[in-house]
């Protein structure tokens, strides 16, 4: 009896590190996908400064209504990603296994949302910059 109680200690103690280990692979992937998002999107804040450099050199030509609105929006785009780097917890690892995926799963959202802003943004100011370039040209 009591050797079986051994092996049987002996077998829960490896499938718990298992266990462990399979799970912190997990937050380590987890963790790679949302810096993935970021390193992705990161250099996409040089389109926003060369979107908001061609926007304000079309601010006399074109409807400045408009160009005010692509610039708060770039303006905001470019804000979400400082919040968003200033915010992000890098030592999240010493939190509890489950606090940490819940962590990381929030922080996949946002920067998910940040990426959306950003491009969204982007896309839009080069639509109105290119529309622009269009009627000077006619």
């Amino acid at each position: 009896m009591k050797h079986q109680f051994l092996i049987f200690t002996t077998f829960l103690l490896f499938h718990m590190a298992g266990c462990e280990n399979n799970q912190k692979k997990e937050i380590q992937q987890l963790h790679n996908s949302v810096m993935a998002v970021h390193d992705g999107v990161m250099p996409k804040m040089d389109d926003i400064h060369d979107a908001r450099k061609k926007l304000k050199a079309s601010m006399d030509t074109g409807d400045s209504i408009k160009v005010f609105m692509l610039l708060k929006q770039l303006d905001d785009a470019d804000e979400a990603m400082m919040v968003w780097m200033e915010d992000f917890n890098s030592s999240f690892e010493s939190m509890p296994i489950q606090e940490q995926r819940k962590y990381l799963d929030g922080e996949m959202l946002k920067i998910n949302r940040v990426r959306e802003l950003m491009l969204n943004a982007i896309d839009s100011a080069n639509q109105h910059i290119k529309r622009d370039k269009l009627h000077e040209t006619r």
